[in-house]
């Protein structure tokens, strides 16, 4: 890389990768400030993928005469015929060495090493559930509210109507059941709720898994997945809207200083092809577990922002970036020094004003503190 002047505000390099809902992940981040008048080479870890592909990102800064140069992309073992030799403690190595897959990958209904080794020899869990017993709330241990005195969430093997809900069970074999929230009989904006067993305390180590089917009208409301917390709820993961004629995969990891039930929250949208499905949801043995939180304990991971009124977990990525996340508005508050944004927008030291970056260090005050006057002080 080779920067001669000083007005880039940041280089990025991400990573999307398939089997994740096209979810992008930052790897490498050079921010304003770096000056080179040379080449410079930089080595950004790419770790175990399934399918992948990079982007380079240039950010602007508060002007527009610099010009940095990209060259001689060189990817190390990175072809299939590359053999592992050790994982770290997050993950497992499939059996035919070809890489290492996410601890919480093994065994949680999706093919992720190439021999399908991770799907083999599985057993089940403490709280998993793919309702397919009848009596299914008493194999797993798990109860459901009712709605005019009938389950909220109800099995089926197929849905009532061609227009929504999933025309099979995720497995697709013959027997097989899902859970839904069937919008044909649930009253508008009513919740379907089911929890799991209570799990034991624990933090950052127990992993959710499961499969969600989202098919209806525009109408379409949204599934949440909470925590459960000495009757407070704590929200872990949602998706809004249509999401297509699909089984979705859905992770989260979940955790507490206090033992915790688990809740599926689906709520009917605005007609009666509105249906939210659930299947195969499973959990790592580390759940059953528990113990002590190391540390401090958090409510979100590590790579998330906790709001100040505890409603959710936001990721860090958000914090101070001129938008509010929180419902409170903690995600841009104590912002500290003016910082240049991917939005091309930078706070001011107040916490509460964003401007625009091309008005930092031009000669006028914009932020009522004018701290985007203090050019390198």
């Amino acid at each position: 890389m080779y920067t001669p002047a000083p007005y880039l505000a940041a280089v990025n390099v991400h990573v999307k990768h398939s089997g994740t809902q096209n979810k992008v992940e930052t790897l490498f981040s050079k921010t304003k400030g770096f000056v080179h008048q040379r080449w410079v080479q930089e080595l950004v870890r790419v770790g175990r993928r399934t399918e992948f592909g990079l982007i380079v990102e240039g950010i602007w800064g508060y002007a527009g005469h610099a010009t940095t140069y990209l060259d001689d992309f060189v990817f190390q073992k990175c072809t299939s015929d590359h053999h592992v030799s050790s994982c770290a403690s997050s993950e497992w190595m499939c059996a035919d060495r070809d890489k290492c897959v996410a601890v919480y990958e093994r065994c949680d209904g999706k093919r992720d090493c190439t021999d399908g080794s991770d799907e083999m020899q599985c057993l089940s869990e403490y709280g998993d559930c793919n309702f397919d017993m009848e009596d299914w709330t008493t194999a797993c241990n798990w109860t459901v509210d009712t709605v005019d005195g009938k389950p909220s969430w109800t099995r089926a093997k197929e849905s009532h109507s061609e227009d929504t809900g999933p025309p099979s069970s995720h497995q697709g074999r013959p027997g097989t059941f899902f859970l839904v929230a069937n919008s044909s009989w649930l009253p508008e904006g009513s919740p379907a709720v089911a929890r799991s067993p209570v799990f034991p305390a624990s933090h950052n180590k127990c992993h959710l898994r499961f499969w969600y089917y989202m098919k209806g009208s525009l109408s379409m409301d949204y599934l949440r997945v909470s925590m459960l917390i000495s009757g407070a709820s704590l929200p872990m993961w949602q998706d809004v809207g249509n999401r297509g004629a699909r089984w979705l995969y859905g992770h989260a990891v979940v955790g507490h200083s206090e033992p915790f039930n688990v809740v599926f929250e689906a709520h009917r949208g605005g007609d009666a092809i509105t249906d939210i499905a659930i299947d195969d949801v499973s959990f790592t043995s580390s759940c059953s577990e528990g113990g002590d939180p190391t540390g401090h304990p958090s409510l979100c991971t590590e790579e998330e922002f906790l709001c100040k009124d505890k409603s959710m977990c936001v990721p860090r990525d958000f914090v101070c970036d001129c938008q509010a996340d929180c419902p409170d508005g903690s995600d841009e508050t104590d912002c500290g020094e003016p910082r240049i944004r991917v939005q091309s927008f930078v706070s001011c030291m107040d916490g509460e004003h964003c401007i625009p970056a091309l008005l930092l260090c031009d000669g006028v005050r914009d932020c009522p503190d004018g701290a985007d006057e203090h050019c390198g002080q």
